[in-house]
């Protein structure tokens, strides 16, 4: 049997990511309202910071890490893109926290059209129940597109491609239900789906799912014919929109089952993986048995 990772392994983080379509420079508020309060969970400062997601330098807050992220959200012109990725690593280590911000107004003339999003790589020691918290206020504040919360495998950009390629293997070889930002969350194709604002906007379950209000109006009404509680599922409707939660094994496997239809059809990231290890593991994380939810010790 494998061994159970341990609460202290920085290779393993809560991943929360976020898409919307708005205008960040007017929904500001909302998006810094939601910001702020996942900062307050951050167990320590953030140390480096990158604007193109390759090359990083040191992270210098003049106030808070939120006040000087804030301002610097404050003072942007959303017609040109804003990107930001925050972490707490040092030259040497590898992070165990980070935050990302991709914002810029989606013009019609536009080619690409997919989402805006913000990504909260937060410490695995923390209780599963602060994040669903936190989840359920970031739809309080806004009614975003989608958003995902899962445990997720460590890749730092900063050192790239073998942190990626050990992330990918670790989601690849765990027998926990193990996500990575950059092989999901912002699969490119991915991506595409959701620009495509349909009935396809999964690329696989999830331990959190939230439904924005666009894709709450077309999802079938059979998938919220459940218990709004269970001891292993959850329900939350807010809003208009509709937020659900895995609390274990059988949780996990009723969110597969009631999302395949929803689920679209998602190529293999461009790096990391072999054709077979793609298609194999996502056979798996949509099926009946997609893995144990991975619980800190």
């Amino acid at each position: 049997m494998k061994k159970q990772n341990s609460a202290a392994d920085p290779k393993i983080a809560y991943g929360i990511v976020l898409y919307y379509f708005d205008d960040p420079g007017e929904i500001q508020r909302d998006l810094l309202e939601v910001i702020e309060r996942y900062f307050q969970v951050y167990s320590s400062p953030f140390t480096r910071v990158s604007k193109t997601g390759d090359r990083f330098s040191k992270w210098k807050a003049t106030d808070s890490d939120f006040d000087s992220l804030a301002n610097q959200i404050r003072d942007h012109d959303f017609t040109r893109s804003l990107f930001l990725s925050l972490t707490n690593s040092s030259t040497k280590d590898t992070a165990d926290q980070r935050f990302l911000f991709w914002g810029r107004r989606i013009d019609t003339a536009f080619k690409s059209k997919t989402p805006n999003y913000l990504y909260f790589e937060l410490p695995a020691q923390t209780d599963v129940d602060v994040y669903w918290q936190l989840f359920q206020r970031s739809f309080e504040c806004h009614p975003f597109h989608l958003g995902f919360g899962n445990f997720v495998a460590v890749a730092d950009e900063e050192f790239m491609p073998r942190s990626g390629a050990s992330a990918a293997k670790q989601v690849r070889n765990s027998e926990f239900f193990l996500l990575d930002f950059d092989a999901s969350f912002r699969n490119v194709s991915f991506l595409s789906i959701l620009e495509n604002r349909n009935k396809l906007f999964l690329a696989h379950p999830s331990q959190f799912i939230g439904v924005g209000t666009e894709l709450s109006s077309i999802i079938d009404e059979a998938l919220l014919h459940s218990p709004s509680m269970t001891a292993d599922f959850e329900l939350v409707q807010q809003n208009g929109c509709c937020l659900f939660k895995a609390n274990g094994m059988a949780g996990l496997r009723e969110i597969s089952d009631r999302f395949a239809p929803y689920y679209g059809d998602v190529s293999k990231p461009l790096m990391f993986w072999k054709p077979e290890e793609w298609s194999e593991w996502i056979v798996r994380v949509r099926g009946a048995t997609p893995g144990r939810i991975f619980i800190p010790r």
